[in-house]
C-alpha cells in the first residue's frame, strides 16, 4: 500500500501537462497529504511522465483516471528514476519488514535529494532503519561545511555560506544546526556565538549514533572536534568522548564514574578526587548522608578576557546518582584568583551506590536562560556558596520581565 511521502501533492491530467498554478492537496495546501483519508488505501507509486522532460514521483489508483504527483518544498514535482521507484515499491509492500541491501542503498543514493529525505523521514518514523541506511542522506554538504570551518580555524577566509537546513533531521543529527552556528560565529566574528556553537556541536556529537555517518565524514568531524578542544579546554571530557567515538564508530558511552559508598564506608575513606581535565572534582562525605562536590579548574591570566567574552558566567552540568535515583544539577562556577570554582551539597540518604559524572561541557549565560525550570530550582537548593547564589541572582537580573526562569529564581530566594 502506497501513501504520499510528501505533505504536498497535486493532481495532473492524463496527458502529463504540468500547471505550476494547479491546486495543492485538492485545494487544501495547509493539510498534510500523508494523512488525508483519500490516500488511506488503494494507491501505488508510479513514475508519471510530465511535459517537464522527466518522470515525477506520483500516485495512481488502478481502475480510476486520477493521477497525483508528489511535490517538493517549492511545489515542484519530484523526479524519480525507474530503478529508484522499484526499490520504493518493494519497501511499500511491508514497511515493518523494510530491509535495504547494499545494492538498494547504492540505487537510492542516485535518487533526488528531496526523495531521499522524504523516504528516510518515513522509515525513521515507522521502522528502525539500520545505521547505514542514513548514509544516503546528503552528507557531502556536512563534510564541505566541516572543511570550511576547519579552514577558517586554521587562518583561512570564510567561503560561501552552506545551508544544511532540514536534510539531516531523519538521522536525528541535531549537531548540524550547531555546526551552522559555529560557522556563523566565525564569520561575524563573535567569541560568544562561536563558543556556543562549539559547545553544542561537541555535546550533541557525544550523544549521536555516529554509525549513521559515512566513515570519511566521521574522520573530518573528529578533526574539527580536536581543533575546538585545542582552542577551548573547557570542552574537556565531552569533546574527548565525541572525538573518540567518531574515530571508533562506537555507540554513546554514558557510563559515569562510579564510587561505591559501601566500600568507602568499609575502608573509612570519606573523600575522593577525580580529574576530568580541565576540571577537578573533589567529593567529600562519601561515608555520610550529605555529599559535598567541589569543582575547580585553573584559568591562565591571558585566558580571562576570552572566558568572560565567550561565556559571561559559567555553569557546569553534573549528574549524581544516589539511592534515590539520578539527578542533574548546574553548578555555578565562580571566577577567583587563577581559577573558577563551584560547590554543591546534595542530600543522598543511606546505602547503595553513588555515581558522579560531568554531564556535558560548561554552559554560559546564553544557555543558562534556556535551562529547565525544575533543574534551576533544584540547583539553587543545593548551592551552599554565597558567590554561587549571587551568580543565580545575577542571571535573574539579566532576564526580561516575565521570563519563566526569572520567576523560579526569585521564588527560590523568597
Amino acid at each position: 500500500m502506497a501513501q504520499p511521502l510528501s505533505p504536498w501533492v497535486a493532481a495532473v491530467p492524463l496527458d502529463g501537462s504540468w500547471d505550476r498554478a494547479g491546486q495543492i492537496n485538492d485545494g487544501d495546501e495547509r493539510a498534510d497529504a500523508r494523512w488525508l483519508p483519500a490516500f488511506a488505501d488503494g494507491w501505488r507509486h508510479a513514475a508519471v511522465p510530465l511535459d517537464l522532460g522527466y518522470p515525477a514521483l506520483g500516485l495512481v489508483r488502478p481502475g480510476t483516471d486520477r493521477v497525483f504527483v508528489e511535490l517538493d518544498e517549492v511545489a515542484g514535482p519530484i523526479p524519480v528514476e525507474p530503478q529508484v521507484l522499484a526499490v520504493l515499491n518493494r519497501l511499500e509492500t511491508s514497511w515493518s519488514d523494510a530491509d535495504l541491501t547494499a545494492a538498494d542503498l547504492a540505487t537510492l543514493q542516485t535518487a533526488d535529494q528531496t526523495l531521499r529525505f522524504l523516504l528516510l523521514d518515513r522509515l525513521a518514523a515507522e521502522t528502525a532503519p539500520a545505521p547505514g541506511t542514513f548514509h544516503i542522506l546528503p552528507w557531502p554538504l556536512v563534510e564541505q561545511l566541516t572543511d570550511d570551518v576547519i579552514a577558517v580555524l586554521s587562518g583561512g577566509e570564510p567561503r560561501e555560506v552552506i545551508a544544511l537546513r532540514h536534510w539531516f533531521n531523519p538521522a536525528g543529527a541535531d549537531f548540524t544546526a550547531a555546526l551552522e552556528q559555529l560557522d556563523e560565529g566565525l564569520r561575524e566574528p563573535s567569541a560568544a556565538l562561536t563558543r556556543q556553537g562549539a559547545t553544542a556541536f561537541c555535546a550533541r556529537l557525544a550523544e549521536f549514533d555516529v554509525r549513521r555517518l559515512p566513515g570519511p565524514l566521521r574522520q573530518r568531524l573528529a578533526d574539527l572536534v580536536g581543533m575546538l578542544l585545542d582552542r577551548n579546554e573547557f570542552l574537556g571530557e565531552t569533546a574527548r568522548r565525541a572525538r573518540d567515538r567518531l574515530l571508533d564508530g562506537a555507540l554513546p558511552d554514558t557510563a559515569p564514574i562510579q564510587h561505591d559508598r559501601e566500600l568507602a564506608r568499609a575502608d573509612d575513606h570519606d573523600e575522593r578526587e577525580v580529574v576530568l581535565a580541565p576540571f577537578t572534582l573533589h567529593l567529600s562525605g562519601l561515608s555520610g548522608d550529605v555529599l559535598t562536590l567541589t569543582i575547580t579548574a585553573a584559568v591562565a591570566d591571558q585566558t580571562w578576557a576570552w572566558v568572560i567574552e565567550a561565556y559571561g558566567e559559567m555553569w557546569l552540568p553534573v549528574q549524581i546518582i544516589g539511592p534515590n535515583g539520578a539527578m542533574r544539577y548546574q553548578v555555578p562556577l565562580v571566577r577567583g584568583p587563577g581559577e573558577i570554582a563551584g560547590e554543591i551539597e546534595v542530600q543522598l540518604g543511606r546505602g547503595g551506590l553513588l555515581e558522579v559524572d560531568v554531564a556535558g561541557p560548561p554552559i554560559g549565560d546564553a544557555e543558562a536562560k534556556l535551562l529547565p525550570r525544575e533543574e534551576v530550582r533544584r540547583s539553587i537548593e543545593v548551592s551552599p556558596s554565597r558567590d554561587g547564589l549571587n551568580q543565580w541572582r545575577a542571571l535573574s537580573g539579566r532576564l526580561r520581565s516575565g521570563h519563566p526562569l526569572r520567576e523560579v529564581i526569585e521564588e527560590a530566594f523568597g
